[in-house]
């Protein structure tokens, strides 16, 4: 497994931040909607210990990032860079895959579109990714 990266993107309202343990909670409440998960390509959740599976098979990996709000410190969703090994979708080592969700109560507020700015900045500027 790849070293887990610790970056750590900011934006004006937004923290992107790796994901840790205690997420779990918040992970489960945000994930377990309905509305959520199905449209990101996976399941609801059904518990807080299988959000926290998730957490450290799934989301702790390298450019994967747990989206907060700056002002209150609340988990609202996430985003993430899927590279070569992770994507059938990414041609090379030069390209990435953007994937992102944002929980329910936290849409409509351009979270996502703030959070994606970011992280394609990241991508092109901090790390030579030439597509996504």
């Amino acid at each position: 497994m790849m070293q887990l990266k610790q970056e750590r993107l900011t934006t004006d309202r937004l923290e992107l931040r790796p994901w840790c343990l205690d997420d779990a909670p918040a992970l489960f409440e945000l994930a377990r909607d309905p509305h959520v998960g199905p449209r990101a390509g996976w399941q609801p959740h059904t518990s807080v210990e299988e959000s926290r599976v998730v957490i450290q098979q799934v989301l702790a990996v390298p450019d994967s990032f747990a989206i907060v709000e700056r002002a209150t410190g609340a988990l609202v969703g996430a985003v993430a860079l899927k590279h070569e090994d992770d994507s059938y979708l990414v041609g090379g080592s030069d390209e990435a895959e953007l994937g992102y969700w944002i929980g329910v109560p936290f849409q409509g507020r351009g979270y996502a579109t703030e959070a994606a700015a970011e992280v394609l900045r990241y991508a092109f500027e901090d790390e030579g990714i030439h597509a996504v």
